[in-house]
């Protein structure tokens, strides 16, 4: 019995056991299934299906091929890339220069292309449609803007038409016109020679008849000072009062019509005997503001220095005090012609209401100095204002030239040219460049001591003519550089180059010799200014 419960349990132990193994191994098959999918489970009769059947299509198509070649050759633009075709196209329709694997690849590459060249057409289609709207777009804009563009091309050429049409209509109406002011004004113009012509006729002969009168009236008064030395010497002796007296009746019976005659001439005629004119200089302390801020007397000024607000000294003039009356304005002191600018206009120093006379007995400077500038100008700053930089007074140069007398200057220098404002400043600076007028340092000059270098020339000496009449007290030196030469240093003790330096002279008769061996009359300084202007 108990052998028997023993059997049973081991009977019944291995059916538990084959019961658990036969769980897990249904259980472990269904794991390893549930994870194949359906190509791990059909795939081998997928492609054994596959093989078969493409080893059936070549077969086929071979066999089709074989039957229907010529068929194929024919038309074998559209059929070449036939499915049944492509694989045997070597064999259908070879060139005789190509192997059939050739022709097939070759083929094969064409059919391809041409297959996807069709697929990129349908699916490029709608970009291609969207382009060719915006062509078509683009294209009837451009035809818009061609067509306004005509339209405007119309309009223009329209208006150019008109416009000359205008233009050539009242070209027909001036011409004749500007011909008729061109008649005039060349009437006007020959008018204006005449007269010019006659006035110039008539001055000369004025010119001539006081350079006679101004002759004879010398002559004259030469006469009567060697009669009235004559008379004063007859009135020393006791015994020759009687021839005296009588002289001396005589004597004032010609100078008394003559002072009357002298009077005439030089008032009304304004004729002169040969003398020192009135001159247009300062005191040699006289303070002058250079260009670099300095003040530097006035003798001491050299052609060629820079004065303030870029004033070009052209020249400098040192002339005979010989009894001027001069006067003290804001503590400059200058003669009393000399020309300064006073509420907008140019008057004489002895005008001003500010000038004030020196005592001709207190005031006993021989000399005076005066500048040229490259603007005609002199800007002098009075004593008093020296650190302020104001009270600034503007005097004419020595030339003496403004308003009329400068517009004069312009229009003979520049006789073609419409001078306006602007241009006056620039042509003003060009007036001592284009007048420059001087002699070498060794120029000789004929004098009453022989000839003497016109440099070493001293002032009062008397100058004489090629025949040895005297023309004249030398009563002025002028001291110039050449116009393209200007001393940037301003150094007080610099001196110029004597290679830029030239000398002219002032003198009462108004010329002088120079040369010893090839002697020449020159005309002095302001020879220069006076024959334009006729003085």
């Amino acid at each position: 019995m108990h052998f028997y419960l023993s059997l049973n349990n081991i009977y019944s132990i291995m059916d538990n056991t084959i019961q658990y193994n036969t769980h897990k191994t249904y259980d472990f098959i269904n794991k390893l299934y549930d994870n194949l999918n359906f190509y791990d489970l059909y795939g081998t009769s997928l492609l054994i299906f596959f093989v078969i059947t493409f080893i059936v299509f070549i077969i086929a198509s071979y066999t089709y091929i074989i039957q229907y070649k010529q068929d194929i050759v024919s038309d074998w633009s559209n059929k070449r890339c036939k499915p049944y075709v492509i694989p045997f196209a070597g064999l259908i329709n070879k060139p005789k220069d190509k192997t059939s694997s050739e022709f097939t690849k070759e083929n094969f590459q064409y059919c391809i292309t041409d297959v996807l060249l069709k697929i990129m057409k349908i699916v490029l289609s709608p970009l291609i449609l969207l382009t060719n709207i915006v062509k078509n777009t683009f294209s009837l804009i451009s035809q818009s803007i061609d067509k306004i563009r005509m339209i405007l091309t119309n309009i223009r050429t329209n208006i150019k038409e008109i416009t000359q049409d205008i233009t050539s209509n009242i070209f027909n109406v001036i011409i004749p016109i500007q011909q008729i002011i061109i008649a005039i004004k060349d009437t006007f113009y020959k008018l204006q020679g005449i007269l010019v012509s006659s006035l110039y006729t008539v001055l000369g002969s004025y010119y001539a008849l006081k350079s006679l009168l101004g002759a004879i009236l010398e002559l004259i008064i030469k006469v009567l000072i060697i009669l009235a030395a004559i008379i004063v010497s007859l009135w020393v002796v006791p015994f020759s009062w009687p021839a005296a007296a009588s002289m001396t009746a005589i004597f004032l019976s010609i100078s008394i019509p003559l002072a009357i005659i002298l009077v005439f001439m030089t008032q009304i005629l304004n004729i002169q005997t040969s003398g020192i004119p009135k001159l247009r200089c300062f005191d040699k302390n006289t303070k002058m503001k250079m260009k670099n801020g300095e003040f530097k007397p006035i003798y001491l000024i050299h052609a060629g220095d820079i004065l303030d607000n870029d004033i070009i000294v052209t020249s400098t003039i040192k002339v005979l005090q010989e009894g001027l009356r001069m006067f003290n304005l804001y503590d400059i002191i200058v003669s009393e012609s000399h020309i300064v600018f006073y509420n907008n206009t140019w008057i004489p120093v002895y005008k001003h209401p500010h000038a004030k006379q020196i005592d001709k007995h207190t005031y006993n400077e021989p000399y005076l100095y005066c500048l040229n500038t490259n603007q005609k100008i002199i800007e002098i700053f009075s004593p008093a204002s020296y650190s302020k930089n104001s009270q600034k007074i503007i005097f004419t140069d020595w030339d003496e030239i403004y308003d009329n007398t400068l517009q004069k200057i312009l229009k003979y220098l520049y006789p073609n040219t419409f001078i306006n404002l602007q241009q006056s400043q620039h042509l003003v600076q060009q007036i001592d460049t284009l007048l420059f007028e001087g002699f070498p340092n060794n120029t000789l000059v004929k004098t009453r001591k022989g000839f003497i270098p016109i440099q070493h020339i001293e002032l009062g000496t008397e100058a004489l003519d090629i025949n040895n009449n005297t023309h004249g007290i030398i009563y002025g030196k002028v001291e110039l550089v050449h116009p393209n030469y200007t001393n940037n240093t301003n150094n007080t003790n610099n001196t110029n180059n004597t290679n830029n330096t030239f000398h002219h002279l002032l003198v009462s008769g108004k010329q002088f010799t120079i040369h010893p061996n090839n002697q020449q009359t020159k005309n002095d300084y302001n020879q220069r200014i006076d024959n334009i202007l006729h003085i």
